[in-house]
């Protein structure tokens, strides 16, 4: 995809089954029309749907890759669910964006070129420690 490679990743230490105790919220929405009534703000601009297409308990996994000096990518894993409803999404909606969102904040707005079903996202937009820090809460201590 263009400004966001997504594709299926074997990474190592990706399962998480059990939800920690601060665990980041991540999730993935549509954007659309701030006139809707089911819209919501979005920061930096435009609205987005508040109905997430993937929420917190489809995520499974999550992961950090480094490609090189400040070059760092979160890795998000989803359930079989998760990646079904995405997918129906983007192959209805390809060439539109949609917004990932980490404990609130939009991360990165990434356009759907084609439909994919990936088993993870390769999400850009933080830094590594963001990213470490992220990783860390997800695989927390089980509450």
């Amino acid at each position: 995809m263009r400004g966001v490679a997504m594709g299926v990743l074997a990474l190592a230490g990706l399962a998480a089954t059990a939800h920690a105790a601060g665990r980041p919220l991540i999730e993935i929405h549509a954007l659309a029309d701030c006139a809707a009534a089911d819209s919501m703000k979005a920061a930096g601009g435009g609205c987005m749907a508040r109905g997430a297409l993937v929420g917190p308990a489809e995520f499974t996994g999550i992961g950090h890759l480094r490609f090189g000096r400040g070059r760092d990518v979160l890795v998000v894993a989803m359930s079989d669910a998760g990646r079904r409803h995405f997918y129906g999404y983007t192959q209805a909606h390809a060439g539109k964006p949609v917004a990932v969102m980490i404990d609130g904040r939009v991360i990165s707005m990434p356009v759907i070129s084609e439909p994919l079903q990936p088993a993870s996202l390769e999400i850009p937009g933080l830094s590594g420690p963001q990213i470490d820090a992220l990783v860390l809460r997800f695989r927390g201590p089980v509450q």
